[in-house]
This record gives structure tokens, C-alpha cells and sequence, in this order.
């Protein structure tokens, strides 16, 4: 099993993209609900309504849930790049250049 976690900046910022692109897809694939339930032959209509709004119901808590776990990926990535800040000042210039020497 690995000691750590690794996943590179590269790899966060694909996930952030992603999450936003999959967000807008939720949204304008969105379409408004018709008035009233639909009448059909077996009386389902109302069942029918109830999916429908579900559908959209749920659309809308995905597309929620991307932006919500994009806005966490950005701050993952602010944090990581300010404790590379904070390490990178921190250590002396040698300690780069050198290594432990393990």
C-alpha cells in the first residue's frame, strides 16, 4: 500500500474542468416542465408528473453537487501551491540543490 496520496496539479485541474463542464451540462440540458400532469389512457399522468419533476429535480442537485466539488478542487490546489510556498521559503537554496542525500 502507498505511504501517501499523490495526484498532480495537472490531474486537479482536469477534474476541476470536467466538474464544470459536466455542471453546465446539467443545467442547459435542463428543460422547463410542462403545466399540469399529462393525460393518458391508464391514469398515470400524475406518477408520470411526480418522475418528471423528479428528473429535473435531480438534474439541478448534480449540477449543484459538480460546482460545489469544483469550488473544493480549486482550494485544494490553492492550499497545495501555498504550502509549496511555504516549504520552498522556508528551506534554504542548498537543501534544493543538494537533496538530503539519502
Amino acid at each position: 500500500m502507498p505511504d501517501g496520496l499523490k495526484i498532480s496539479d495537472a490531474v486537479l485541474e482536469a477534474a476541476a474542468s470536467h466538474l464544470v463542464a459536466a455542471s453546465r451540462v446539467m443545467i442547459d440540458g435542463n428543460q422547463s416542465l410542462p403545466a399540469g400532469a399529462p393525460a393518458t389512457m391508464t391514469g398515470a399522468g400524475e406518477e408520470i408528473a411526480r418522475f418528471v419533476t423528479g428528473l429535473s429535480t435531480g438534474r439541478l442537485a448534480l449540477a449543484d453537487a459538480a460546482k460545489t466539488a469544483s469550488t473544493g478542487v480549486a482550494g485544494i490546489m490553492s492550499d497545495s501551491s501555498d504550502l509549496d510556498a511555504r516549504l520552498a521559503s522556508a528551506l534554504y537554496t542548498g537543501f534544493a540543490v543538494r537533496g538530503t542525500g539519502r
